[in-house]
């Protein structure tokens, strides 16, 4: 029977422990409920309680459902679910539990992504892994650099998505607008109202994370001052917020703006920041065990030439973005033809590629 430890005398079921109100920022069909009152509400449920509903707090706000869709899914009223992730139900909790699983187990089961699984993914799945399991201190802290093209984002998408959904926290860096704007992508991830001062958002965002918790920065040299003269506020809140809340944090970084973090201008600033992280860096250069898992992809035990071809390609301006854009063009000739792919269609959508820009002579 799932149980909620006893604590003291709950407060009126608008307000938090703290006494502070919660936001009143729903509106028509749309679900808002801040996160920092959801983690705050559910802190004295079990453990494994509280796991299952932090996955159902970010699946919600990554599947966009409606609370009438919600309530469809969970067959529950609205004021039930509103209770529970604040912590306001007064019965067992159990029943509710089991829904909340019920769910958790038809979405995994449903999940279909292309991702394709290589030496790279898989070590930048591992380094995630370690950071958010960390140790009796909490969450780790890690960097995730490389150069363009080595399927950063898309083994960090797939890893947030779908191996711990619900706990990550995953930021596409603001190009633009600093530490207020960073603020402000934060607390919209997690249904924070950003109409508040920028030190109001920032308290907010640090009562959302706990050691359950990681945040992913994607793209994190858009967030590099613009000169060694400016300091790095974002990092810093950052750094503050892995020692202060516990939660681990992964940092995906290109090399340029790491070079700058370990030995440009900017260095010393980071020298904090850099000493609390795990650094995974991936080579320029693609293996050719990845070429040919992306080739698996796209026809099944793929010839050598094909996989000779993928792996040149690989290794152009471009990288892996470039050779799956090219496999899928391939397959589209195989599939036309009704032959299995080969390396003449490869190579024939490799070549339409490099002739685009070439022009008939007058």
């Amino acid at each position: 029977m799932t149980t909620r430890r006893q604590g003291p005398e709950t407060t009126h079921p608008r307000h938090q422990a703290d006494g502070t109100a919660i936001e009143s920022t729903m509106s028509g069909d749309v679900v808002n409920i801040p996160e920092n009152v959801i983690v705050a509400g559910i802190s004295s449920y079990a453990e494994k309680d509280q796991d299952n509903l932090l996955w159902l707090s970010g699946w919600i706000t990554d599947s966009g459902k409606t609370r009438s869709e919600i309530c469809d899914l969970l067959t529950c009223d609205w004021t039930t679910v509103t209770r529970v992730m604040t912590g306001k139900y007064e019965a067992s909790i159990a029943n509710f539990m089991k829904k909340v699983r019920d769910l958790r187990r038809r979405v995994s089961e449903s999940a279909a992504t292309g991702f394709v699984e290589t030496i790279v993914t898989r070590r930048i799945c591992d380094h995630l892994d370690y950071a958010l399991a960390g140790d009796i201190r909490g969450g780790k802290m890690v960097i995730i650099s490389g150069p363009t093209g080595r399927s950063k984002t898309g083994a960090v998408r797939h890893w947030c998505h779908g191996n711990n959904h619900g706990r990550s926290c995953y930021i596409d860096s603001p190009e633009s607008g600093g530490y207020h704007t960073f603020l402000y992508e934060v607390c919209r991830r997690f249904r924070i109202n950003t109409g508040r001062k920028t030190a109001d958002m920032r308290d907010r965002v640090f009562k959302a994370f706990n050691r359950r918790r990681i945040l992913v920065l994607d793209e994190a040299n858009r967030l590099m001052p613009g000169s060694h003269q400016n300091i790095p506020r974002i990092f810093e809140f950052v750094r503050r917020l892995r020692d202060l809340r516990r939660c681990a944090v992964a940092v995906i970084i290109n090399p340029a703006a790491y070079n700058n973090m370990t030995s440009g201008a900017m260095a010393g600033y980071f020298e904090q920041f850099l000493g609390r992280s795990d650094p995974l860096i991936i080579p320029d250069k693609v293996f050719r065990a990845e070429a040919e898992a992306i080739c698996s992809a796209f026809v099944s035990r793929p010839a050598r030439p094909l996989v000779d071809l993928a792996l040149a390609i690989a290794n152009e301006p471009g990288r892996l973005r470039v050779l799956f854009d090219l496999l899928a063009k391939a397959k589209l000739l195989s599939d036309h033809k009704d032959a299995k792919l080969s390396v003449e269609h490869l190579q024939t959508a490799h070549q339409r590629r490099q002739n685009i820009n070439i022009w008939p002579e007058e």
